[in-house]
């Protein structure tokens, strides 16, 4: 070898001296002349021949440890090492993936749930469309889009990262299946690019009633969202469910994956162009699933979109304009079916932390933002953080809303149970809260916390989850369960199962309920919607959660996509853990993985063989260092000689600038000088003006108080003309009333003297009865008088006789 090699190659010696780093400096800061180059080309051929040689002895070894393990490998039949399966966790798995069975609508076809039948056959028929396929939401009949494509997404994601485990215990099929039962339905609900069925039913109808879904009757209207009564929340939604799919099925299904992707890219243009909530179009669900806003949406589907596609303008959006005005960097939030941010911080963190790709600079700030954001949920999540969330009961579940409440503790416990096993798989060793450091486990017990309490480990000692354990809710908010098989009881015949005290008759087996009060009590009553009704959406999370931690295994399988954008393992039925190794991986780490599956004496012949490589490496390693240390020695005397010289040329040439620099500074202070006495006139001026300015605002002060005073007088006499104005509608109310009442005396009057006249009459014809009534009187008077005095004269006459 050369003893000329140059100085460039001192970069590589552990112990170099001080003086070779200024060297080095030097030559960065003042070029590279020819001399140089011819120096940097012989360096180039010397670290070649050097690597040649030490990459061929590595490579052989590797090679031979390689085939040997190859070999064993065929002869014995051997495989990568079993994952370890987590009984607890695998059962609660199994169970809760029977919730998505239990939810089937359309014509059912070897079901697990036997109580579980035909139903809503002719959904979409009125269109034309068939939509019998989908979930229910929960305990009712409606397929609400939002909350359905929210569960798909979820879903997909726990597929993606944990594919792998959910095979381990047979559950893989049975969810990717779950899955494309309800990507089917989405797919038949986007009719054409721009319309989107977001509904089928009518909530108000269905929940006046209580049936078993096999047995309704009613009409199940469509409400679909469009141009002109757009739906970018649902929409966007629609778009990441059948992204996040495309990828479960591009191993499985490549046609069926393809259809997904389009209809998928369709849904977010129509999304992105035509922005509105879908809660305002379609203002019947603000009752039940009500929109707050539908940034969120965006930034979820286009991130999925971008894992699904490969198309870096998914990527600009989410970090760009829409990034800086959607994501709310920084604000830890919770996930829901409402608000998705916290869960795309985390899904672009892992693009953040194990994203094979090259990003721009100012694409890795925003990816960089998402991941400080999502790791200030992560410390929040945390019970002893500095930063911990007071959300959470005196049992340690994190609690947000008392409707419905473990939606937010599992969703909180999936995200950071994915955050540990980023940083494990990206070998990020801490997490720092507020100056206070914590590992991946720290994030992977806090998740085991939140499970085993909705597992039983709470003060009411029992299984949220329906069917689990042997102390879980009898009395589930759900029609189909409340309501025995062979009962046909119409609308509102079923009503007498919801108010009966006695258990559901079947069991909505997996079925996650809304879980406890604060106070982590539980009221079993069939009618309590607040924490008896089970939800799609909860048992996807859960889903999601349970999967994670059924098997010990978790840095296998965690990864979306490798480097070629090639869905990853676990991702597919035929399972292929080799395919997780990746270019960027030493090959040590491939042959320490082969080497678990070989048993002890294999691996210790291995073990010497893999030393006898370390030992020739730190062989090569060393004569490389020792050739490039006398190199060096030579180099940096050479390079002191040029120093002085350059040093010598440096100071003429500094000479000559500064006294460049002092004619330009001398030429600079003059024209400041004119330009400073310009200043100071126009700040005179400035001064002056500003005199006035505040003369004239002293006016207009003084103006501003006499019109507030003739505004208050003015106001005063408005509001005494106000009360004027009352006085005189009073008194012209009061004067219509005597009005009135005049007018009715007058009446009254008018008819008093025709009553009056008329009894006048009649006295008159009375007097003058009486006056005829008197003279007969006295005409018979007389009669009387003079037939008395005949009776005397007769009695006189008897007498004398």
């Amino acid at each position: 070898m050369s003893p000329n090699i140059p100085c460039c190659c001192v970069r590589f010696i552990e112990d170099d001296e001080e003086d070779v780093k200024k060297v080095q400096a030097k030559r960065a800061h003042d070029g590279k002349d020819g001399d140089h180059a011819s120096k940097t080309k012989c360096c180039f051929w010397s670290w070649l021949m050097v690597s040649l040689f030490a990459t061929g002895v590595v490579t052989v070894t590797v090679l031979t440890i390689s085939r040997y393990v190859d070999f064993l490998k065929r002869t014995r039949g051997g495989s990568h090492r079993p994952q370890q399966v987590v009984p607890k966790y695998a059962n609660a798995l199994q169970v809760s993936m029977q919730f998505f069975d239990v939810q089937k609508s359309g014509k059912l076809v070897d079901n697990k749930i036997d109580w579980r039948g035909d139903s809503a056959l002719l959904d979409g028929s009125e269109e034309d469309l068939d939509l019998s396929k989908g979930l229910y939401d929960a305990g009712d009949s409606m397929k609400f889009g939002f909350p359905m494509a929210f569960t798909a997404t979820v879903l997909s994601w726990a597929i993606l990262e944990y594919g792998h485990h959910m095979n381990a215990i047979q559950e893989l099929e049975h969810a990717q299946d779950s899955l494309k039962w309800v990507t089917d339905y989405l797919i038949n609900a986007h009719h054409s690019p721009n319309v989107l069925y977001v509904q089928v039913g009518d909530p108000e109808v269905d929940h006046n009633c209580w049936e078993r879904p096999e047995t309704m009757t009613e009409k199940r209207p469509l409400t679909q969202i469009n141009t002109s009564f757009p739906g970018t929340d649902v929409a966007a939604e629609t778009a990441a469910a059948m992204a996040s799919a495309s990828l479960v099925f591009k191993k499985i299904n490549s046609t069926y994956s393809d259809i997904l992707l389009m209809h998928a890219q369709q849904l977010f243009t129509f999304a992105d162009t035509y922005r509105g909530l879908y809660s305002i179009s379609v203002r019947q669900v603000q009752k039940y699933y009500n929109s707050t806003t539908y940034g969120d949406e965006l930034l979820w589907a286009a991130s999925w979109l971008y894992l699904a596609s490969g198309d870096r303008s998914y990527l600009r959006y989410v970090t760009e304009l829409n990034g800086q005005g959607f994501a709310d960097w920084g604000n830890p939030t919770w996930f829901s079916w409402d608000d998705k941010r916290a869960g795309v911080h985390v899904l672009l963190s892992r693009i953040n932390m194990i994203g094979e790709i090259d990003v721009s600079e100012s694409e890795n700030l925003d990816l960089q933002m998402y991941r400080k954001t999502a790791e200030a949920i992560m410390c929040e999540l945390l019970p002893d953080s500095p930063t911990a969330s007071p959300n959470r009961t005196e049992g340690g579940l994190i609690w947000v809303a008392k409707w419905n409440c473990l939606q937010h503790s599992v969703a909180s416990a999936f995200l950071a149970l994915l955050y540990s096993d980023y940083m494990l798989t990206s070998r990020t060793e801490t997490l720092y809260c507020s100056g206070k450091s914590y590992n991946p486990d720290d994030l992977r017990n806090f998740s085991i916390s939140q499970v085993e309490y909705v597992l039983g480990d709470n003060p009411m000692k029992m299984s949220y989850i329906v069917g689990y354990g042997s102390n879980y809710p009898l009395h589930v908010h759900h029609r189909g369960s409340s309501i025995p098989v062979n009962s046909d009881t119409g609308c509102r015949g079923g009503f007498k199962w919801l108010d009966s005290n006695s258990p559901n008759p079947n069991i909505a087996v997996g079925a996650l309920v809304g879980g406890p009060f604060f106070n982590e009590s539980y009221n079993d009553i069939r009618n309590n919607t607040m924490q008896g009704e089970p939800t799609t959406y909860n048992s996807a999370l859960l889903v999601g959660l349970l999967s994670g931690l059924a098997t010990s295994s978790t840095l296998e399988g965690v990864g979306i996509v490798d480097k070629n954008g090639t869905p990853l393992s676990g991702w597919s039925r035929n399972v292929d853990l080799s395919s997780f190794d990746s270019s960027d991986e030493e090959p040590l780490i491939g042959i320490s993985k082969q080497q678990d599956s070989l048993d002890e004496q294999d691996g210790v012949y291995i073990g010497e063989l893999v030393k006898s490589v370390q030992m020739v490496t730190d062989v090569m390693e060393a004569l490389v260092k020792r050739v490039i240390m006398a190199e060096s020695e030579t180099a940096i005397e050479k390079e002191k000689v040029t120093l002085g010289q350059e040093e010598i040329r440096k100071k003429a040439i500094q000479i000559e600038n500064m006294s460049m620099k002092l004619e330009e500074m001398e030429r600079f202070a003059l024209g400041t000088n004119s330009v400073l006495n310009e200043m100071r006139q126009r700040v005179e001026d400035l001064v002056e003006e500003t005199s006035r300015q505040r003369q004239r605002a002293a006016e207009n002060e003084q103006e501003l108080c006499r019109v507030k005073q003739d505004f208050e007088s003015l106001k005063s006499y408005v509001s005494s003309l106000i009360s004027v104005r009352e006085t005189l509608l009073s008194s012209e109310k009061q004067f219509q009333t005597i009005e009135r009442l005049f007018e009715r005396l007058v009446a009254k009057t008018t008819q008093l003297e025709g009553e009056k006249m008329q009894k006048e009459t009649e006295v008159q014809k009375l007097m003058e009865e009486n006056v005829r009534l008197t003279a007969l009187l006295d005409k018979k008077e007389a009669q009387l008088l003079a037939m008395n005095e005949q009776c005397k004269v007769m009695a006189l006459n008897a007498s004398n006789i």
